[in-house]
């Protein structure tokens, strides 16, 4: 396990740093050995990332971000005693890290095997009793 680079004390309270990291990222199905550099970084109010702010070329114009990157999302948070649930899903490979320690990791995204590729039966998936929780979608983990 790698441990994070950043310094929890400079993380504005109820903030999440979010870290996009375009170099250090070794290629294939590997996580990095050391803590990769941030090229772009921005805060938000949660956790949640339903999309990433656009990458723009020196042009103005929208360009494609360096493959593979690492998303980073850290911040300070003190949870109450007693037991608590995560729920951890992403497009790819993601981790669960809390006081540098790997708490859950997802797997790698296995390769396509086009449109009459395997999907998982809907029956596999977390099912924590709410109505309103949101199953997760083809291609993402969980």
């Amino acid at each position: 396990m790698v441990p994070s680079a950043i310094d929890p004390n400079k993380i504005p309270t109820d903030t999440v740093l979010v870290e996009i990291c375009e170099q250090g990222v070794p290629g294939g199905k590997a996580w990095p050995k050391q803590d990769p550099r941030a090229s772009e970084s921005f805060t938000r109010p949660h956790f949640a990332l339903p999309s990433l702010p656009y990458r723009y070329v020196a042009t103005g114009v929208r360009g494609d971000r360096k493959q593979p990157f690492l998303l980073r999302a850290t911040s300070k948070v003190i949870l109450p005693a007693g037991t608590h649930r995560f729920l951890l899903r992403g497009r790819n490979s993601a981790r669960l890290v809390i006081d540098n320690k790997r708490i859950i990791q997802t797997g790698f995204t296995p390769p396509s095997e086009g449109a009459l590729g395997y999907t998982k039966d809907q029956d596999d998936f977390l099912n924590p009793g709410d109505p309103n929780f949101r199953f997760v979608t083809p291609g993402n983990e969980e």
